[in-house]
């Protein structure tokens, strides 16, 4: 499940992850 992978992760690392994600989207 890439969320839990994601929530482990720092805070910047994160942010900039969500918002590739929402590039996606």
């Amino acid at each position: 499940n890439p969320t839990s992978v994601v929530v482990k992760m720092p805070c910047r690392k994160r942010r900039d992850l969500l918002q590739k994600f929402d590039r996606f989207a």
